[in-house]
């Protein structure tokens, strides 16, 4: 069996992986690859494409080139950068490990939803320049007493409601996949999209990129957000309008966002 490593985001394959494969029997060859032609240079005669990392993405007009392929594995969570339906139709399996990144994307989540809503990088800034803001750049709360709004409420989004248990009282959640009863299981409150917005102080989206997904903070989104609202997206940037979130921020329609 022959696998391909087609793409790594990472900067270097870690050595146990190629070691693991061939010990096991396995030849692989790893490669980074930037488009259709270099995936199919490489994984023309693999058994088995894998993806680690995020990019790139490639389309149906590679998988004609890939001959002997029979699975496609994605280490992360979504599969936004894979043809899964041209594959599904040619026979080719596809995978992807939404676990394995929970916790570090969840741990990110908090981060920096606490260094947005303390200002953390203006107060950085202003120390690097020589001035002390300790009274300039104050939320407008304590984020004891914020709503935290989450958007998409699977693995990640449950930790992360896991981890903010220490930090807030009020947790909402919105994700019309997940059943109410799951959510209140881990004390999160169901919420509707529309609601979910109006009513909290930091709005987090957790929610794969797919058709119903892209573009869901639009402007008319931003617009039901309050102006003391931070927006954080650990999931896929074209979840948000990058336009309209760059203006809502340039107005003050919202007070900040975390990327």
């Amino acid at each position: 069996m022959h696998v391909a490593i087609v793409c790594d985001s990472l900067g270097s394959t870690p050595e146990w992986v190629v070691r693991e494969l061939r010990n096991a029997g396995t030849t692989a060859v790893v490669r980074p690859c930037a488009n259709d032609a270099d995936i199919v240079a490489c994984a023309a005669d693999a058994d088995i494409v894998w993806l680690i990392g995020s990019g790139p993405h490639f389309t149906a007009d590679a998988l004609p080139g890939l001959q002997r392929c029979r699975h496609i594995v994605r280490s992360g969570s979504g599969t936004d950068n894979i043809p899964v339906e041209a594959a599904t139709a040619r026979g080719i399996l596809v995978y992807n490990t939404p676990e394995a990144t929970a916790l570090p994307v969840a741990e990110a989540t908090v981060t920096l939803i606490l260094a947005a809503w303390r200002e953390l990088i203006l107060h950085d800034h202003a120390t690097r320049a020589g001035r002390w803001t300790q009274f300039e750049h104050t939320p407008p709360s304590l984020l004891a007493d914020a709503t935290i709004g989450l958007i998409g409420f699977g693995q990640i989004g449950r930790i992360v409601a896991r981890l903010l248990r220490a930090l807030v009282l009020r947790v909402h959640a919105y994700d019309p996949g997940v059943p109410a009863e799951t959510m209140l299981e881990h004390r999160a409150k169901p919420t509707e999209f529309d609601n979910l917005l109006e009513q909290s102080d930091v709005v987090s989206l957790h929610c794969p990129l797919v058709n119903e997904t892209r573009q869901l903070i639009d402007a008319s989104a931003l617009r039901r957000m309050k102006p003391s609202a931070i927006l954080v997206n650990t999931s896929r940037g074209p979840v948000v309008d990058e336009t309209a979130l760059v203006h809502a921020l340039r107005i003050g329609a919202i007070r900040g966002a975390a990327l």
